[in-house]
């Protein structure tokens, strides 16, 4: 499973599964919960069908440091939440919107607080 860094918001299952929308929703994603259970097998809870959630920017902000982002495995979630933000093309995306956010603040010295709206106006 990894290690996470405890992050200004935790995404948890109950956000997952009901589709949970975020003002600094950075990556949008409807990939079900997979957990692996040693008696049953690989157990699945889904997204409503049709709709996404949403990973918060505060996922990737480590919780007191202002200057140092996370992206990938390692983002703010529970266990249950981390079934479904693993998956590669979630941790790409994070990783993009990461660093687009980490340029944005190179550049002006703090986040906006319409980061969702600057990371997905920025030019690829």
């Amino acid at each position: 499973e990894g290690r996470r860094v405890c992050g200004e918001y935790t995404l948890t299952e109950k956000d997952v599964l009901s589709a949970r929308k975020f003002s600094d929703g950075v990556v949008k994603n409807s990939w079900p919960i997979e957990l692996w259970d040693r008696s049953r097998g690989t157990v699945y809870k889904y997204v409503p069908r049709g709709d996404y959630y949403e990973i918060p920017f505060r996922c990737l902000m480590v919780k007191g440091i202002r200057n140092l982002l996370t992206a990938g495995r390692c983002i703010s979630v529970t266990h249950e939440a981390l079934g479904s933000t693993r998956v590669m093309g979630t941790c790409m995306a994070l990783g993009e919107q990461a660093g687009k956010a980490a340029a944005y603040h190179s550049k002006n010295n703090s986040y906006p607080d319409n980061i969702k709206e600057i990371l997905h106006s920025a030019k690829k």
